[in-house]
Order: structure tokens, then C-alpha cells, then sequence
């Protein structure tokens, strides 16, 4: 019993392997005006944790707020489709003195879903253009304030907008249905839509090791499978060392 002692601890020492996140960033200029966003992708069985975030302070044009995210997924079943399960992030009123008032922690009002045309999930709060009341949505995903504590370069767009007030403010979580994404599943192509249309897009790189050219993703990370093979490896050669041996029987 004393030689399994050692292996024993250290292989709980190793934990439980929680599935590896991924990030994606941008930072560019489109149509003149700066862009900085992110998103964080944690996969797993048959789910996708999605944490946005629009990182621009005190954004002066709508076409710097975020309407829709897409991205494709390794081992994703398109046939069986992406739903939400669930989402939450805060809404802020942007006034037209450039001053604003969160409000309460709620449903971000976004939907998810398989866009056949570019093969990708489609993660949107502009999926229906126009709102069941006729209006256009709000909800778009909106960077902080200055550091004077106000939105001061906001133009009429933003500030006091009676078409897009309110705003999410700075980031929102998802978590998606979708079904064959395993915790070894990889996400790619991550593109993010800016102000209210699908036609202004920037496309975001792998955080950690640059994106492969043209904007693609880095190296794969290690699974889980290779991880405990490795420690497996290393527990040996430390079994060796120490003269140690497992008995059998």
C-alpha cells in the first residue's frame, strides 16, 4: 500500500482539467473610427460559454458599438442548430448631456443561431433588423465611459438616441446549446459586427500566440487527453527514479 501512496498524491495534485478558454481579440480602425473588442470562448459538452466584451471607452459613433459576433466551432453538429440558453449583462442609458444610469442586470435580448449561408453560429443582437414593435433593437454592446465619467464624445447616435438607448454596457455572457462541441472543440474565423449592420465587420486573432496569417488562429492547445498523458509520463520517469514500483495483485 505505502508504494501506490505517492502516485496517488500525485496524481490528484493534478485536479480535475477544466476546459482550456480561448481568446479573441481586435483592435483596428474601420471606416475611420477606432474598434477594440474581445471574446472569450470556453467549450463543453454540448454547450459554449461566450463572454464579450466591447473594451473601447467613450465611443463617439453607433459604428463603434457591437451588434453581432460569428465564429465557427470544431466538432459542431449544424444540422441539429445553436440555440442561447441563457445570457445576462447590464443595460445603460446614454443621455443626450452625455451623462448615463445603469440599469438593472438582465437577459441580454440577443439570439443565437446556424447561419447556412457563411457556415458559421451567428450570435446577434441585429438578427431581426426591425423589432416586433417596429422600432429598431436596442441592446448593442457598448464600450465605458471617458475618464471624466461621461460619454463626452458621443454624437447623436449614441447620446440621447431614442433608437438605440439602451445599451449593454461593456460586456455580456452567453452560454449556447450546441450540439457534438466537446471541451477539446476549437474556435475559429470569429468575426464582430459593428453598428447596426452585418456589412461592417472586423476580424478578431487568437490572444497568446499572434493568429496564423490573415487573422487565423494559433497553434492548437493541448487537450485534455495529452495532458494527462504527459503527466502520466512524468509520474513514470519519477517512479523510476525513486526505485519505486506498483505492486500487483
Amino acid at each position: 500500500m505505502r508504494s501506490l501512496l505517492l502516485p496517488a498524491i500525485l496524481l490528484a495534485a493534478l485536479g480535475p482539467l477544466a476546459s482550456a478558454s480561448m481568446l479573441y481579440t481586435v483592435d483596428t480602425t474601420l471606416g475611420g473610427y477606432p474598434i477594440k473588442a474581445s471574446a472569450d470562448f470556453t467549450p463543453g459538452n454540448g454547450t459554449l460559454s461566450v463572454t464579450m466584451s466591447n473594451l473601447l471607452a467613450n465611443p463617439t459613433d453607433i459604428a463603434q458599438v457591437i451588434g453581432a459576433i460569428s465564429f465557427d466551432v470544431s466538432g459542431f453538429d449544424a444540422l441539429s442548430g445553436a440555440t442561447l440558453a441563457s445570457s445576462s449583462g447590464q443595460n445603460v442609458t446614454i443621455h443626450g448631456n452625455s451623462s448615463y444610469t445603469l440599469g438593472a442586470m438582465g437577459p441580454s435580448g440577443w439570439t443565437a443561431g446556424w447561419d447556412n449561408v457563411a457556415g458559421v453560429i451567428l450570435l446577434c443582437d441585429i438578427c431581426d433588423i426591425i423589432s416586433t414593435d417596429g422600432s429598431w433593437p436596442a441592446n448593442f454592446l457598448i464600450g465605458p465611459p471617458g475618464s471624466n465619467g461621461t460619454y463626452s464624445n458621443a454624437n447623436s447616435t449614441i447620446a440621447g438616441s431614442y433608437i438605440y438607448n439602451p445599451f449593454l454596457s461593456q460586456s455580456a455572457t452567453f452560454v449556447l446549446n450546441a450540439p457534438g462541441v466537446t471541451a477539446d472543440s476549437r474556435v475559429t474565423a470569429v468575426d464582430f459586427s459593428l453598428g447596426p449592420h452585418f456589412q461592417t465587420e472586423a476580424t478578431a486573432t487568437l490572444s497568446g500566440g499572434g493568429g496564423a496569417p490573415g487573422g487565423g488562429p494559433s497553434p492548437v492547445p493541448e487537450p485534455a487527453s495529452l495532458l494527462l498523458a504527459g503527466g502520466g509520463l512524468v509520474l513514470a520517469g519519477f517512479m523510476r527514479r525513486s526505485g519505486l514500483r506498483i505492486r500487483r495483485g
